[in-house]
C-alpha cells in the first residue's frame, strides 16, 4: 500500500483512509472553501522550480528573517506553508504571483542596498535583504 499525503491508497486506486479522516486536505479547506471540502488538489504539490531555496516562508515567517547577499546573487523563496504568500520588495520594485505550497520564486538581486521583504497577503511576515558588493 502506498501513502501520499497521509492518505493510504491501495494498488488498485482506491483508498484505504478516506481523504476526509485525514489532516492533509483539511489545510487545504483554508483557499478551496466549503464548497470543495475533502476534495484532494494534486495542483497544490510540487511548483517548485528546482532551484535550491536561499529563503523559506514558514509559520507565517521569512527565514532567514534577514539576509545579506552579493550583488548579482539570484535569491530563491520556498513557500513551506499550506497558504499563498505573495513576496513584495518595495525597492528596487519586484513581486512574485501567488505561491501555493511547494512554490519558488527567484530573483536576481542586482541593486546594492538594504530592502525590506513583505508578503502581500500576510501584513506581518516581513524581513529584510541586505545586497552588497
Amino acid at each position: 500500500m502506498a501513502s501520499g499525503n497521509n492518505i493510504a491508497y491501495r494498488p488498485d486506486g482506491t483508498v484505504s483512509t478516506a481523504p476526509q479522516n485525514t489532516g492533509a486536505c483539511a489545510v487545504y479547506r483554508i483557499d478551496a472553501g466549503p464548497q470543495n471540502d475533502w476534495t484532494f488538489r494534486r495542483d497544490r504539490y510540487h511548483h517548485g522550480s528546482g532551484a535550491v531555496p536561499t529563503a523559506t516562508m514558514s509559520h507565517y515567517r521569512f527565514l532567514p528573517g534577514d539576509m545579506t547577499v552579493k550583488k548579482g546573487s539570484v535569491v530563491t523563496w520556498y513557500n513551506d506553508d499550506p497558504v499563498q504568500h505573495i513576496i513584495f520588495v518595495p525597492a528596487p520594485g519586484f513581486n512574485s504571483d501567488a505561491m501555493t505550497y511547494g512554490a519558488t520564486y527567484s530573483h536576481s538581486m542586482d541593486m546594492v542596498g538594504d530592502f525590506e521583504i513583505r508578503c502581500t497577503i500576510h501584513p506581518g511576515m516581513r524581513s529584510r535583504i541586505k545586497v552588497v558588493e
